[in-house]
């Protein structure tokens, strides 16, 4: 019976030490803090109407939606598009594409 009165006494300590006024101001300032304050949103930009280009080669810009044919030098060297045929070739390209298998990676 006395370990029930100390337990409720306890809780109705607790209790009210947590209902008190400690934080009236904290409360006063969170709910005055926007009464000031009126949003103000700044107007869209104007937008400019679309102008379309016209890609004319006469200008020396090319149209970059239609298919250009690969430019070829003439005498021994590639051409841009080429690849060079004479270099050394790298370690891994003595093996064929069918052949190679990604195992993983190292992070």
């Amino acid at each position: 019976m006395m370990r029930l009165v100390t337990t409720l006494l306890l809780a109705s300590l607790l209790l009210t030490a947590c209902g008190g006024d400690e934080f009236q101001d904290l409360r006063d300032f969170v709910k005055n803090s926007g009464a000031g304050l009126r949003g103000k949103v700044d107007a869209p930009p104007e937008i400019k109407p679309y102008e379309p280009f016209n890609y004319d080669n006469s200008i020396g810009v090319p149209d970059p939606f239609k298919p250009r044919k690969p430019e070829v030098k003439s005498g021994g060297r590639p051409g841009l598009n080429q690849p060079d045929l004479a270099r050394h070739r790298e370690a891994l390209e003595e093996f064929p594409l069918e052949s190679l298998k990604m195992i993983g990676y190292i992070y």
